[in-house]
């Protein structure tokens, strides 16, 4: 509500504490240091998302140790992937509303099945990529992180394959 907002905005203005939450507010975004998040390790390869602002959103990176930060290759990019479509390729035009909900990679890390989401809807579809040619793979499966709901999957002994769950389309009876 814009009234609820111009009170708020006015008491927060007037108010010692108001200014010092603006500075703190203000220092966060200004933060330019990489951070690295939800990091595994997989045969020898470290993946991680890495945080750097001001991107708006995280990407998932390899590294060959987290003492070798030269080695960093970015493996998927979510503000580069064109949200106009599920199964889209790498775009021109970064848009920065596609996010990475979850990744796993395979047990020998050399694949990575990733859930995308586009536009804040959570709505993760997974993705599998070939960690040495950053290649995506051909096989998409939709639904399977459901917003609020979450999803996984889980990859075979043998990285071939993966088992997951997913939120069945309006009118599809779960099985």
């Amino acid at each position: 509500n814009d009234a609820q907002n111009r009170y708020t905005r006015a008491t927060l203005d007037r108010s010692p504490a108001g200014q010092a939450l603006r500075a703190q507010v203000q220092e966060l975004f200004s933060d330019r240091a990489p951070r690295y998040a939800e990091i595994k390790h997989h045969r020898g390869v470290l993946f991680a998302m890495k945080i750097q602002p001001p991107r708006e959103q995280p990407f998932l990176v390899t590294l060959r140790s987290p003492d070798d930060l030269a080695s960093e290759v970015v493996l998927v990019d979510p503000g580069q992937i064109d949200n106009r479509g599920a199964e889209a390729a790498l775009a021109t035009e970064p848009r920065g509303t596609t996010a990475i909900d979850f990744y796993v990679p395979s047990p020998d890390g050399a694949r990575v099945a990733v859930s995308l989401s586009q536009g804040g809807t959570e709505e993760g579809t997974v993705h599998g990529f070939d960690v040495a040619t950053r290649k995506q793979l051909p096989d998409v499966i939709p639904r399977v992180n459901g917003g609020t709901a979450g999803g996984d999957l889980a990859w075979t002994k043998d990285g071939t394959g993966f088992y997951y769950t997913r939120y069945p389309r309006e009118g599809e009876r779960p099985r």
